[in-house]
């Protein structure tokens, strides 16, 4: 269900000659949609800062088109993410003369929407639109552009949203990902198991699954047998 909605950017949709925008309308490219499920996987929005500097780190996550229908790759993998990474790398006006985030981290058709994380994996952009040449076939690469989440925030305020996290299956996963780091592995795969009780099929869970368990196998036989007194 679409709770909340903004056109996409339309340069061709604003009258020639004039600033305004169709029936008072901005175009931020954005959506807000409910998912009547429960116990989603979730990111957390930038928290301790909404400043974004030029320079910063930041990946993208999506589903790329490019990648998504390659020929040479399973369809058992098209649920499974491409992270890219890159920088911030300007800030620009759009035809709202609304602030976006400008970076060099790739993004290909498909990835539009995708979140867009700094270093502590808070959320600060969505993928929104990309560079292409003159003729409109080819992406250039390098150049591409960010809503800045808080065009996300005010959408989700004025609809009486308050974003959230921290339900049971990002508490159980995050966990699962700490001990990972910690290379618990075991405790790992307890609270990965937890996770996939209650989320069950998700693509990174079986992929952290598999590698655990034979991770926790090497251990077995590099552990060496106690001698007898």
């Amino acid at each position: 269900m679409v709770k909340a909605y903004s056109p996409p950017i339309d340069p061709t949709a604003i009258a020639k000659g004039g600033a305004g925008l169709p029936k008072g309308k901005q175009m931020l490219d954005a959506a807000i949609i409910k998912i009547d499920m429960a116990n989603l996987p979730s990111v957390p929005l930038e928290g301790r800062t909404m400043r974004v500097d030029l320079g910063q780190p930041l990946h993208i996550l999506g589903f790329p088109g490019a990648v998504l229908w390659y020929d040479f790759l399973s369809t058992r993998s098209r649920g499974a993410a491409s992270v890219t990474y890159g920088r911030v790398s300007g800030f620009k006006l759009d035809i709202n003369d609304r602030w976006i985030i400008q970076t060099d981290a790739p993004i290909s058709w498909g990835n539009s929407g995708g979140p867009a994380f700094n270093r502590d994996g808070e959320v600060i952009g969505l993928a929104t639109f990309i560079t292409i040449t003159l003729e409109g076939d080819q992406a250039i690469q390098g150049f591409n552009f960010l809503i800045p989440i808080k065009t996300i925030e005010q959408m989700a305020k004025d609809i009486g949203l308050t974003p959230r996290t921290g339900d049971p299956f990002m508490q159980a996963w995050a966990q699962a990902v700490a001990a990972y780091f910690q290379g618990d592995f075991g405790r790992a795969l307890e609270q990965l198991e937890a996770a996939d009780k209650i989320l069950p099929g998700l693509w990174d869970a079986q992929r952290l699954r598999v590698w655990l368990a034979d991770q926790i196998e090497f251990q077995k036989k590099d552990t060496p047998v106690p001698a007898k007194p």
